[in-house]
């Protein structure tokens, strides 16, 4: 003999639109997602900004080492650069996880994030990422400079 078990439909997007509507109520978590797409979309463009400065300067292959034969351009540059940053975010990844262990996550989580945000605008608003952090009006009159036509100055 079968036992039957009466099974009610439910409907699943029920259930999902309560879950996403709570989700979507707490403002701390809408502030930190939108802030994430934005510094992930900036980062996304500077590297697609690199790579087509890379590719026009660098058109000629040259050689990577003296005495290898082996030659580069501004494509394969960008691909090797690409290729050392990922090794070097995986091995500093698991020693920064390391060191934080016996902290507190909250703190651990806001100090990575002040550390994150701070050096992607130093990164973004400096000619030099390792370079003092300017301020959004000193950026722009430096890059207001660089970008003047400075070739009738010297007639003057």
């Amino acid at each position: 003999m079968v036992d039957t078990v009466s099974i009610t439909k439910q409907k699943p997007s029920g259930h999902l639109t309560k879950a996403f509507r709570t989700v979507v109520s707490n403002r701390f978590f809408l502030i930190l997602t939108i802030a994430g797409f934005s510094l992930v979309s900036v980062e996304e463009q500077l590297t697609n900004y690199i790579g087509v400065r890379m590719d026009n300067e660098i058109s000629d292959p040259t050689p990577l080492l003296p005495y290898f034969s082996f030659e580069v351009d501004g494509v394969n540059l960008i691909g090797m650069l690409k290729t050392v940053n990922t090794l070097i975010v995986v091995s500093c990844t698991l020693v920064i996880a390391w060191m934080v262990s016996h902290y507190h996550e909250k703190f651990v989580l806001m100090t990575g994030l002040a550390l994150f945000f701070y050096w992607l605008c130093n990164h973004q608003l400096s000619n030099n990422s390792m370079g003092r952090f300017r301020s959004d009006v000193d950026c722009l009159r430096w890059r207001n400079y660089v970008c003047a036509d400075h070739s009738n100055d010297a007639r003057k």
